[in-house]
């Protein structure tokens, strides 16, 4: 003989729901909780099961602020969350006018909080574990400048740089899978390849990424994200992504500034 089960749910529930079930057992969905009423060992599981099934319904809210260096409001800001284990987001936002967002209705589970926008560093918030129902305020999240190699970026004499080795080559590049470029005057270094859904960059003829492995996942990353390739010319280039990778994207476009 099983006692009585029960299992407390949050009290942002706002409504009541009783299901009868085989025998007469009952579950009972009320906004103070979910209680498996019975002694039958396969009824008292498949209550579990259901209860698992209704609270995942409930989904969760992030919030929060993007500003810059300085504190100042950043609009337009692509936000993203990926689930863990996941390379893709599956929920966005952009910020409004006074830097704010807010996603809603996101199921309950651990993801990666993903801030980008041309001109600043891609900012990574990993896991952020979200229950049901849970309103999760991230706070004011600081983007920093992507400094004078960044699309967009226009540094004169009045703007300090750390930039000493000129520019051999600069650009954007738009490839799809099976294409190739070149980062520098002559030579192909790094081709893209959609694998099983998987975005991938690899260097070849002598060329690589650098402070990576061999081939770099692309998947889910957006504007700001970067990385460094050392050209078959050994010339350092600087890649940035400009636009978000997505899921149903059919080809990638970056930027990329290489210097002697």
């Amino acid at each position: 003989m099983l006692p009585r089960l029960r299992y407390t749910a949050p009290a942002t529930w706002p409504f009541s729901r009783s299901l009868v079930l085989a025998g007469g057992h009952h579950l009972c969905h009320t906004r103070f909780g979910v209680c498996c009423i019975g002694y039958d060992k396969n009824i008292a599981k498949v209550c579990l099961s259901l209860i698992a099934l209704m609270t995942c319904a409930y989904g969760a809210e992030v919030r929060g602020r993007a500003v810059d260096g300085r504190g100042g409001t950043l609009p337009e800001v692509s936000v993203r969350l990926i689930p863990s284990g996941e390379g893709f987001a599956k929920y966005r936002a952009v910020t409004d006018r006074q830097g704010h967002f807010d996603i809603k209705d996101v199921p309950a589970g651990i993801y990666t909080l993903r801030l980008g926008q041309n001109a600043f560093q891609e900012r990574v918030l990993p896991a952020l574990e979200l229950r049901p129902g849970e309103v999760r305020d991230a706070g004011t999240i600081q983007l920093e400048l992507a400094g004078c190699d960044a699309p967009g970026v226009i540094c004169d004499a009045f703007v300090e740089s750390k930039e000493v080795h000129p520019v051999v080559k600069q650009g954007y590049f738009i490839l799809s899978p099976g294409a190739s470029t070149s980062l520098d005057t002559s030579g192909t270094d790094v081709t893209v390849s959609l694998e099983q859904g998987s975005w991938r960059i690899r260097a070849v003829n002598g060329a690589r990424l650098l402070r990576t492995e061999e081939t770099l996942p692309l998947d889910g990353l957006g504007p700001g994200a970067s990385f460094m390739v050392q050209t078959t010319r050994h010339r350092t280039a600087r890649v940035i992504v400009v636009d978000e990778v997505r899921q149903d994207s059919t080809s990638i476009r970056l930027w990329f500034v290489t210097r002697q």
